[in-house]
């Protein structure tokens, strides 16, 4: 993925192969490491699923969603502050 915030958030908790959004050539290397290594890549793509389904869920995020329209409708949202993300390098194996 291009480390964008949102894929470097999910890259951190999931892990992946991430690059530098709009660099081309660091996602033509990237890929090539990954042909390279496509052995190992049904075990690691497994591995990456599993986490995503551990820690995403469609009803958690219905129920934040929810819960977030309840509180602007109540009047009762706190100002919330971005998260922080720290750059994650990319896992291979």
């Amino acid at each position: 993925v291009s480390d964008i915030p949102e894929h470097q958030e999910v890259i951190a908790k999931v892990g992946g192969f991430m690059f530098r959004a709009g660099d081309a050539w660091e996602l033509q290397t990237k890929l090539e490491v990954l042909c390279a290594a496509r052995a190992a890549l049904p075990t690691i793509g497994a591995d990456i699923r599993d986490r995503v389904l551990r820690h995403y869920h469609w009803d958690d995020a219905a129920r934040a969603t929810a819960d977030r329209y309840a509180h602007v409708l109540a009047g009762t949202v706190k100002r919330e502050h971005p998260r922080r993300l720290v750059p994650v390098q990319a896992i291979i194996g």
